[in-house]
């Protein structure tokens, strides 16, 4: 189904010069030849996978508790007291 720049300006009750409708016909134009290209998968290449740049994921000793918590302004039963977020009361 084809439409030209005269009837769409119509259905969108737009007055176009001459020298606009030309213009509003290039632009869809360009339009409908960017949309069909995008109806067509481009073609992709796969590629080796690179080495992670990051440290291998392994066990390692941390610091003790009491360490973790020494600078904590707030801690209970060896935890981080921080205020609530979302509802609730504050010394739950």
């Amino acid at each position: 189904m084809e439409f030209s720049v005269e009837q769409i300006a119509g259905l969108a009750q737009l007055s176009l010069s001459p020298e606009e409708a030309e213009g509003l016909a290039r632009d869809f134009a360009g339009i409908l030849q960017f949309a069909a290209q995008m109806k067509e998968p481009e073609p992709v290449q796969r590629t080796a996978v690179a080495p992670s740049p990051l440290r291998e994921d392994s066990p390692a000793p941390s610091l003790p508790r009491e360490e973790l918590l020494q600078n904590a302004p707030q801690t209970r039963d060896g935890f981080f007291v921080l205020p609530r977020a979302v509802g609730g009361r504050d010394d739950a």
